[in-house]
């Protein structure tokens, strides 16, 4: 028999957590947290339902009650992974080879914690066997570099999870790949983000009717070309492809984008051939100047438009030197209002007379394109969880041919 049990994420978005078990082995699926926290006493934070019950991998020394388990991560936004950084268990964490490219990346130039913890890549198709389960991850299409979707079999049922998902995004052919994969599985059990159905239709546009990310950059063309204000950037590291593509936006209409030193560094090293414009520092080592090209803030400040800037939120007293600027807010952190830091970015902005401009594309499908993955997927059971209002998807799917659920916390369901 195998069961399955959701731990968290059945009604936020993001923190989604489910656990697939047979007698003898175990596989988690995801690692995520919802909020960030000060506490840092694991068991507290269970009790807080901020991390999953789970106290054996968060404990030292524990004895494991399977003999093989492993944690899978379908990508890099921490609200699918920040709860590794709890874990005190050897168990295996597994990602695809673009995610630990990323993540090795990403800590070097210190721009994600380094993690103590048991990591490991798979490659795209090729099953990983834990014990009775056998799991395998496919390329998907999200605004994260790396992220896949998760087939799980137990060699007489089949369990799928799209991780978070797009349809209108440069990879779509990806999607498309996996849900016949998945289709053709005949999954006992699909589980479903519905990130766009925690808004009524047209309450929020980045979920209703998303840009493309071809439409960011065109944007970004045209205010390049038209506004002589400074524009400032803040886009999100893990999504690594729309990094390249500001930068070769940019430098297409010769006002390059001057990066902070992590990001210049994570780009370079993935894009070693690109023309990359770096923030004067003395933290740049021989390899960076060998590499990239430093501009001093006093050169963009006399002549700002002849230049963008790239600025994260924790250097954002640096845009105090300009009096006045655009800024472009492209899903970089604060990521939305539901974050304390984003009514203290709103406040900075006003001060100093910016103009603020969302620039992004959203990394979640629309409403339709949920119901359209789920027909196709056509599994028995879809369940829908990653959202606030999952019993929206579920009355907007009614009539689809699969059996529709909204699991419970810590439930068994058995196979």
């Amino acid at each position: 028999m195998t069961t399955v049990r959701f731990l968290n994420g059945l009604s936020t978005i993001g923190g989604n957590i489910m656990e697939i078990a047979t007698e003898t082995s175990r596989v988690i699926m995801d690692f995520g947290m919802t909020e960030n926290s000060e506490e840092t006493d694991a068991e507290t934070l269970i009790a807080q339902h901020s991390l999953p019950a789970l106290s054996e991998l968060f404990q030292n020394n524990q004895k494991h009650v399977y003999q093989h388990e492993a944690i899978f991560i379908s990508h890099l936004h921490l609200d699918h992974t920040a709860a590794l950084a709890y874990l005190r268990s050897n168990i295996p964490v597994y990602i695809s080879h673009e995610s630990y490219r990323l993540y090795q990346n990403l800590a070097g130039s210190g721009l994600a914690m380094t993690l103590g913890i048991n990591l490991h890549a798979f490659e795209y198709e090729r099953p990983i066997q834990i014990g009775d389960l056998s799991v395998t991850g496919f390329a998907s299409d999200h605004d994260a570099f790396g992220a896949a979707a998760l087939l799980v079999s137990d060699g007489h049922h089949t369990f799928g999870h799209s991780g978070d998902v797009r349809l209108h995004g440069p990879h779509v052919e990806r999607v498309h790949h996996w849900i016949n994969a998945f289709r053709s599985a005949h999954l006992d059990l699909f589980m479903l983000e519905g990130t766009s159905f925690s808004f009524e239709p047209n309450q929020n546009l980045e979920f209703s009717d998303p840009v493309s990310e071809d439409d960011v950059q065109h944007t970004f063309g045209q205010l390049i070309q038209n506004d002589e204000r400074l524009l400032v950037i803040n886009p999100y590291p893990r999504n690594l492809e729309r990094l390249l593509r500001f930068n070769q936006t940019a430098n297409a209409y010769n006002r390059p984008v001057v990066w902070e030193l992590p990001y210049a560094r994570l780009l370079s090293s993935f894009y070693p051939e690109a023309l990359i414009h770096v923030q004067e520092t003395d933290r740049l080592n021989k390899q960076d100047f060998a590499t990239l090209i430093p501009v001093s803030m006093s050169t963009i400040q006399h002549e700002p438009d002849r230049f963008c800037l790239q600025n994260s939120y924790a250097n954002l007293q640096v845009l105090s030197r300009w009096p006045r600027f655009l800024y472009l807010h492209s899903n970089g952190e604060p990521l939305g209002d539901y974050d304390p830091r984003y009514r203290k970015l709103q406040e900075f902005l006003a001060q100093h007379h910016a103009e603020y401009q969302y620039l992004g594309s959203s990394g979640h499908a629309t409403q339709n394109a949920l119901i359209a993955i789920a027909k196709n997927v056509n599994a028995q059971t879809t369940g829908i969880w990653h959202s606030f209002h999952p019993e929206a998807a579920v009355a907007a799917m009614s009539e689809l041919d699969t059996h529709l659920f909204l699991p419970n916390y810590d439930e068994i369901y058995s196979f």
